[in-house]
């Protein structure tokens, strides 16, 4: 391989979590456009399988190494699942029930604190989140609170949101 294609390789490598994100954060636009025109899990699909297409030709032009062990590829499935059918399912079956995307993604704005609280309690000792750490999640729960509350406990017009769906984005 020459410097230059090393160096291009070297390049793409790096903005792959860029364009990870970018696909990813655009996730609630695309439910609230996409939702009418297809059930959930059928959008997802499509939406995947055009990833899939995508991060597959980005794979081969910056000839990324693929695991080798099966493990590897068992660990990256159950987590594939678990955030697309399991966190992503749920927050699009949110939305088709009628909880607003912006309010879905406020919902799952939760996460880190889960994570936190889950981190803490299995941890061992091994990791753990520190006093300044904490205050980060709480002030972020708290502002998620102040947005969501009144949309849970008055709603708004047009808008049926219920504990139903709150639980669904949570999922």
């Amino acid at each position: 391989m020459t410097a230059r294609a090393g160096d291009t390789q070297q390049t793409l490598i790096r903005l792959m979590p860029a364009v990870f994100v970018l696909i990813w954060a655009t996730g609630f636009i695309v439910a609230r456009f996409g939702m009418p025109n297809a059930p959930p899990f059928t959008f997802l699909l499509y939406r995947y399988l055009f990833s899939i297409g995508c991060f597959l030709v980005w794979i081969a032009i910056a000839r990324v190494r693929w695991p080798q062990r099966g493990i590897d590829w068992i660990h990256l499935g159950v987590t594939g699942m678990l955030m697309h059918a399991g966190y992503l399912g749920g927050v699009w079956a949110a939305v088709k029930g009628g909880m607003g995307s912006g309010l879905s993604a406020l919902i799952v704005g939760i996460q880190p604190v889960l994570t936190a609280i889950w981190l803490s309690a299995t941890s061992k000792g091994n990791h753990h989140v520190t006093g300044r750490q904490w205050l980060g999640l709480l002030l972020g729960f708290a502002g998620l609170l102040l947005v969501v509350s009144r949309k849970l406990t008055h709603g708004i017009p047009g808008d049926d949101v219920t504990w139903v769906n709150f639980s669904w984005a949570v999922m």
